[in-house]
């Protein structure tokens, strides 16, 4: 079993600035809100400490405050970084260059929330139709309740 205290340690330093938050949840998960610009460093400290066992997978959601992504790791114990991003901004660094098994994960919250990953190698349709031309399925709109 993973040590978390190492883990949320290896994050905190991975952000000279602080902004990383952690809380522990009742499982003994592990739960960091990470920046967007912080994103990239964080995984990597994950990969540097050797802690970084599976990317399980990435989900997303629209809070009605804005956009939240969840990258869901195993690491023994389950470890989830929360990245948020304003609608009207939904831009974040992409992880496929670290983790090339992001790379359907983030195609698939790009298709249904909008959300752009800056560097990404092919964001094009996945799951919806070739011809969509709606606003992405999941992105709450005012108009439709």
């Amino acid at each position: 079993m993973m040590d978390m205290d190492r883990i949320g340690d290896a994050l905190q330093r991975s952000c000279e600035d602080k902004s990383i938050r952690l809380r522990e949840g009742l499982g003994g998960e592990l739960f960091a809100d990470v920046p967007p610009g912080k994103l990239v460093v964080a995984v990597q400290a994950m990969l540097q400490e050797g802690h970084f066992h599976h990317l399980s997978t990435i989900s997303a959601l629209d809070s009605g405050q804005g956009l939240e992504v969840l990258y869901h790791f195993w690491l023994g114990r389950g470890v989830t970084l929360r990245v948020r991003c304003p609608k009207a901004r939904a831009i974040l660094p992409t992880l496929v260059e670290l983790i090339p098994a992001a790379d359907w994960y983030e195609r698939e919250v790009h298709e249904l929330l909008g959300i752009e990953f800056a560097g990404h190698p092919d964001l094009g349709p996945l799951l919806l139709p070739d011809d969509w031309d709606a606003p992405p399925p999941l992105l709450s709109r005012e108009d439709v309740r």
